[in-house]
């Protein structure tokens, strides 16, 4: 064993005799240099500590003349809480020494049994032991990536700053910090500028709070900064504009200078509430505002939301945890061939159970909130991916023909990497892009710019289908139905609701149906609910039909049963 430096040892032991043999016995270890600081007291080790001391290793008599067993344990742990201990005893009851190891010794030893042979290798394991035993307490309360504290220690340090602020009736602050776009960061430049980025922003947060403020990374692309003790409101906001002019600088990643803002959110006790969970809510909701405020701002929880907005900040905020928690899935709607009731495919459809409840929240509560907010790109990527392998699973199944359908945001199809993440999709379902029909608003067929018209070829080119979605409605034009990209075209639900009460309804379905034929495209009807608007449809030739008169949206296990029953039906047929 070579060493490079002197183990510095304290050994804590009354007994004259046993100190001597175990002084002797390190001077005996071959190839390694102890320098020791002998005491005979608890108190004398305190003392040692207190003016500075620094040990590698303690030998520690369970025995002292001033404290006795698992106190003197306990004692020494407070006092070199990183410092490995081996006890030493002349007791052999196990149990004794068992107790030690548990509440935080590393070894033991028993006195006259052992040699310096063995005395190194015991020393040797308490050390490396201690050395492992502080990796997993690290890893267990600090992120890997930036070195600041982790959600868990987070959470802990939260619960007894606000014990702390409630005993000395004082303010506390928190701060929730959460970078601008920076999905866009690792979308262009890759995932290790991503984690440069993140542990860049991690040290200037570090750099402008105050030494007493606790920082914290917990996951992704957010932070959060604990300040005790602030006298006022307004100096949690002082902080919080401080971090906002440390990113103010550009970041250089990969050889580029980067310019990333943040949105802060702030909450303070006791005005945003008493306890965690009230205070982490709150200065979340604060942080959903400061974004929708412009982003590059920070914004001071306070009662003065409206309803609506308060509403609205809520559901954001549900929105991301949803994300997270896996609350998001998918239905299918199936598309039927209109004149004989045949399945030709499915539209996979969003739905959300809410904190794993039962009840479904409809599309129109939280699908607006993901345009605005820009999540629905992410969540674009999720649907169609997961789209794309149900139907693959379906037609392994047997349904070798099934097409799906998805539908395509205005700012999904804008997106840098939009081509990218669909061949993607369609490499990792193993999905023959013949089976996967895009659908899109008609302004993106009437007037797209140079950069939509570009994907839409580049799409077409893929061999994957384009339709347009509730035409005839908004800003339908009826040039769209001469754009090369398009394959099919859906006729707005609105449309058929006056199908048996409107005469001029009527003529207007007739007249689509008719126009999209002679184009070469396939009609779709959907909001189909009743006989009477399926014998329209069938009377006018509309090939393809969705809506409750056959199916509403289902899981996709039940989709399944339903393929099984149509290809029974047709068996017996």
């Amino acid at each position: 064993m070579t060493s490079t430096a002197d183990i510095q040892l304290l050994l804590i032991e009354d007994n004259p005799a046993d100190a001597f043999l175990l002084q002797y016995m390190l001077q005996h270890i071959e190839g390694q240099n102890f320098s020791v600081q002998h005491v005979t007291r608890l108190k004398e080790a305190q003392q040692q500590f207190e003016a500075g001391y620094q040990a590698d290793i303690i030998l520690l008599d369970l025995s002292l003349p001033d404290s006795q067993g698992m106190e003197t344990v306990t004692a020494i742990i407070n006092i070199a809480p990183h410092t490995p201990i081996i006890v030493m005893t002349g007791n052999q009851d196990p149990s004794a020494v068992q107790e030690a190891v548990k509440i935080g010794a590393q070894d033991f030893l028993i006195k006259g049994e052992n040699d310096a042979r063995f005395l190194d290798k015991t020393i040797r394991y308490a050390i490396e032991r201690k050395s492992a035993e502080s990796r997993l307490t690290y890893l267990a309360h600090y992120d890997s990536l930036t070195g600041l504290a982790n959600r868990a220690l987070f959470n802990d340090n939260l619960r007894q700053a606000l014990a702390r602020s409630r005993r000395k009736d004082a303010l506390l602050g928190l701060l929730f910090i959460d970078l601008d776009r920076f999905k866009m960061i690792n979308d262009t430049l890759g995932h290790d500028a991503g984690d440069e980025l993140l542990r860049n922003v991690a040290q200037r947060i570090k750099n402008v709070i105050r030494e007493g403020d606790f920082a914290a990374r917990l996951g992704g692309d957010e932070f959060t900064v604990i300040i005790e003790g602030i006298a006022a409101i307004s100096n949690a906001g002082i902080v919080a504009q401080k971090i906002l002019q440390a990113m103010a600088t550009p970041f250089t990643l990969n050889g580029q200078q980067v310019a990333v803002s943040s949105s802060i959110g702030v909450a303070t006790y006791p005005t945003a509430g008493n306890s965690p969970e009230e205070l982490i809510k709150n200065a979340d909701i604060a942080m959903y505002r400061a974004k929708n405020r412009g982003r590059n701002n920070y914004q001071i929880y306070s009662d003065d939301l409206t309803p609506n907005e308060r509403h609205r900040l809520q559901t954001e905020h549900e929105l991301h945890r949803a994300l997270k928690q896996n609350e998001l899935q998918l239905h299918y709607q199936p598309i039927i061939e209109t004149q004989t009731g045949a399945i030709l495919g499915a539209e996979a459809l969003l739905r959300w159970r809410r904190n794993g409840h039962q009840e479904l929240i409809p599309p129109l509560e939280f699908i607006p909130i993901l345009e605005k907010t820009g999540l629905i790109v992410s969540v674009g990527k999720w649907v169609l991916r997961n789209a794309c392998l149900q139907c693959k699973t379906w037609h392994d199944a047997g349904a070798e023909n099934l097409r799906i359908t998805v539908n395509l945001s205005p700012q999904q199809l804008r997106g840098p990497d939009t081509l990218q993440w669909i061949q993607d999709a369609l490499n990792e379902s193993q999905l023959a892009a013949q089976f996967l029909e895009l659908e899109i608003s008609s302004h993106m067929f009437t007037q797209p710019s140079a950069t939509e018209k570009e994907s839409l070829d580049s799409i077409r080119a893929m061999g994957v289908s384009l339709c347009i979605d509730d035409f005839g409605y908004g800003e339908t034009s009826l040039s769209c139905l001469m754009s090369k990209q398009l394959n099919s075209v859906k006729i707005d639900r609105r449309f058929l609701q006056g199908v048996t009460t409107h005469k001029p309804t009527n003529v207007v379905i007739a007249a689509i149906i008719q126009m999209a034929q002679n184009l070469g495209l396939q009609v779709i009807a959907e909001g189909v609910e009743n006989r009477a608007q399926l014998s329209f449809l069938q009377k006018h030739g509309c090939a393809q039909s969705q809506g409750y008169l056959f199916s509403p949206p289902i899981e996709a296990q039940k989709f399944a049963r339903l393929l099984h029953e149509k290809r029974e039906q047709t068996t017996l047929a």
